[in-house]
């Protein structure tokens, strides 16, 4: 654990790598250090052998953890030779006093004098018969910032002011001597901050803490790498090559379960991308040998490392999805393939537990007929017919184009318990829309079958037992993708239009069948947005026949909002902190819905956004005379240059020359552009003015102190409507 220098990452002179592949214990020595004015860490070496060998009795030690994530491959052993023996001060520990001082020496002159004493002691040079050498300091006075670091694919590590006691530390030095490189989470900047890996930062762990081994990527590196860990099989860490209209679909099971494997399922699944940075999927199985992990427990986890994930690289967290959710990766490889993972099960009851996955590739749809475009003008106007330019077409949903229409889609859910040949159930218009088509599960995939959807308005109650006053909007042969993935329907017979207020019901037919789960109470609102609500509704056996319930119907309405208009600032990015003020003024009567943000982070996270009249200038300081208009401490975050929308209870209403200010706070950050001249325009219409404004560093929401950075270009989009 190294935080400033990063000097570790330069091999040691004379690096001489064991020989890692082997199933020969592994001797490691450890060496409390005395310097030249006396200073010695005070653990004893009987504490420091216990610490790390387990040898009176701790029974979670470096030792026992790299056993048990190698299943065996890496014993580590404190039996060396009776010459070297005979000079412990305890199993495995040796005591040796340099010749200079802690203080002002810097760390490299402490580890050649720790060194050399060391090597005059035992009569030769090291690493001789040692695998790993633990060097243990009692602090650092020069040249400070890091708690331990070791040198890449080497013998030796280094530990101050009694990191040595905890097996986070540990594991992570001995990591880099094995050849590993640190693990990012998913703000993709830090790079030690994937604490699902013991090669991010081990401060989340105690000293009695640390069953935790590592991710994907590392995991992968260690079986194929050249370390010996696990075995090469396929059924341990295989590799998927994706092409147009290929797909994966498996059950992996956590590096917990390795041992306990009778269906031989993957552990590690490569996406192979032709070029040195690879994805790497795995499922973090919180339990045994990794029941202490941190992040992303019992979820699964997409993880992006370099050197074809053989050799020394850096890793990112590129997505954590728990069941149900989707990874979409677009332009994969510049090809003009898309690529998606989505969850389909997470079962935490099965022995062992296990992640339903399915992986497959598409050509993004370029020349698919389109639906009517919603009104979202933009300062830069893109081409047709791709995603990215604010319509949201035939083939695009918002898994696969979020930037078009996460503002035009509402999903119920995607997961199933139950199965029948139709659902019924009836939504609430929250503002004037047409419904242009529909997504569904399907029971079978790869099959066409015929569906049908039917509408009427109002509630279904009392009319799900006849066709009478239902109107039949689409008919058609499908052909479906099966459960969990939607299955879109394309164009409608007839767009529905539904105004503010009213409700509307909905009957969708499949003779193949449809999946959905069951509910808690019919007509209980199970989801909603800022213009529509969905109610939980019935299963539908036959066509109009019985009916069950509750049930929730699975699958994703697409709409279009009637006189909507998005001014958007920018999506490109070059700096980030946790927020933006701004101020905007209105050109007329407008009603301010929603707002987008560009988040720095994939994923849950608190967000809040304040909102004054007039300027922010004098009040950055204080909340006082703010008003919250939209708080959510878990907001589905998109991730840099992914709109995220927040859906706003109550409407914002700005008179025609009115300034309004706004404050814009993001737990896990977000990402914007910087400006030229503070309060100067820097996007408009007909309607509305967005203004230059500043970012602030303020990771608690404190309003009190925080660093300051001007200009800066709030990166997102306001969603307003002419006001009534």
């Amino acid at each position: 654990v190294n935080r400033g220098t990063g000097m570790h990452r330069q091999p040691y002179p004379e690096a001489v790598r064991r020989d890692l592949a082997s199933d020969d214990p592994k001797s490691i020595l450890a060496v409390r250090v005395t310097d030249s004015d006396g200073r010695v860490h005070p653990d004893t070496a009987d504490l420091i052998s216990d610490q790390i060998f387990g040898t009176n009795g701790d029974t979670l030690t470096m030792t026992s953890q790299l056993a048990a994530c190698s299943y065996g491959k890496f014993n580590v052993t404190n039996e060396y030779p009776a010459g070297v023996s005979q000079l412990f001060s305890a199993p495995g520990v040796i005591d040796v006093q340099m010749n200079v001082p802690l203080s002002g020496t810097d760390r490299f002159d402490i580890g050649n004098a720790a060194r050399y004493a060391l090597e005059e002691l035992l009569g030769f040079q090291l690493p001789g018969p040692f695998h790993n050498v633990m060097f243990i300091y009692e602090s650092c006075y020069t040249d400070c910032g890091w708690a331990a670091y070791a040198y890449i694919n080497h013998w030796m590590s280094c530990y101050v002011d009694g990191s040595h006691r905890f097996v986070g530390v540990q594991m992570h030095e001995i990591g880099h001597n094995l050849n590993l490189a640190h693990s990012g989470g998913l703000d993709g900047i830090d790079e030690y901050s994937d604490h699902s890996c013991h090669m991010g930062d081990a401060s989340p762990f105690g000293n009695n803490q640390g069953a935790m081994c590592y991710n994907p990527a590392k995991s992968f590196q260690l079986a194929r790498g050249g370390n010996g860990w696990y075995s090469e099989n396929a059924h341990d860490s295989l590799v998927w090559n994706p092409r147009d209209g290929t797909q994966w679909s498996g059950t992996i099971i956590g590096i917990a379960d390795y041992n306990d494997n009778p269906n031989a399922r993957p552990v590690v699944v490569k996406i192979e991308s032709d070029g040195p940075d690879d994805l790497f999927v795995g499922f973090n199985r919180a339990a045994g040998i990794n029941r202490d992990v941190v992040d992303a427990r019992d979820k699964v986890t997409v993880v992006e490392a370099g050197n074809d994930g053989l050799g020394f690289a850096q890793s990112y967290t590129k997505a954590v999805l728990s069941q149900g959710e989707y990874y979409h990766v677009a332009n994969w490889r510049g090809s003009g393939i898309e690529l998606i993972i989505h969850v389909n099960q997470i079962n935490l009851e099965a022995n062992p537990g296990y992640a339903d996955v399915i992986m497959w590739a598409q050509v993004e749809q370029t020349n698919s007929p389109s639906l009517t475009p919603t009104h979202h003008p933009t300062s830069n106007p893109t081409r047709e017919g791709v995603c990215g330019n604010d319509m949201c077409e035939f083939g695009e949903n918002a898994f696969n184009c979020a930037r078009d229409c996460s503002r035009n889609e509402i999903v119920t859910t995607f997961d199933f318990n139950r199965k029948s040949n139709g659902n019924m159930f009836m939504i609430k218009a929250l503002c004037d829309l047409e419904i242009t088509s529909l997504s569904i599960n399907t029971s079978l995939q790869g099959v066409s079958g015929l569906v049908k959807v039917f509408t009427r308005e109002g509630s279904y109650s009392g009319f799900d037992r006849s066709g009478d006053g239902w109107k039949i909007i689409f008919s058609s042969v499908v052909n479906q993708l099966g459960r969990g993935r939607p299955t879109n329907l394309g164009t409608l017979l007839t767009r529905v239009s539904i105004s503010s207020g009213s409700r509307q019901s909905f009957y969708v037919l499949a003779e193949d069948e449809l999946v959905y789960k069951t509910g808690s109470q019919e007509f209980d609102t199970f989801t909603s947005d800022s213009c529509i609500e969905i109610y939980e509704g019935s299963g539908i056996r036959g066509e109009f026949g019985s009916k069950i319930s509750p049930r929730v119907w699975s699958g994703i309405i697409q709409y279009d909002v009637k006189n909507i208009i998005t001014l958007e600032t920018t999506y490109a990015y070059d700096s980030g902190s946790n927020g933006n003020f701004f101020t905007v003024k209105a050109l007329s009567d407008i009603e301010i819905i929603s707002f987008c943000i560009n988040s720095m982070t994939y994923g849950d996270g608190a967000v809040k956004v304040y909102s004054r009249d007039g300027f922010y200038s004098g009040y950055e300081h204080s909340n006082v005379g703010w008003e919250l208009i939209y708080d959510n401490v878990s907001t589905q975050l998109g991730g840099r240059g992914q709109p995220t929308v927040l859906d706003m209870v109550d409407m914002l209403r700005l008179s025609r020359g009115e300034y309004q200010s706004f404050y814009v706070w993001a737990e896990r950050k977000l990402v914007y552009k910087r400006g030229s001249i503070e309060g100067t325009p820097f996007v408009s219409d007909e309607s509305l003015i967005i203004y230059e404004g500043i970012a602030v560093n303020d990771p608690k929401d404190s309003w009190k102190t925080f660093r300051r950075y001007s200009p800066r270009v709030w990166s997102g989009s306001i969603i307003y409507k002419a006001a009534s």
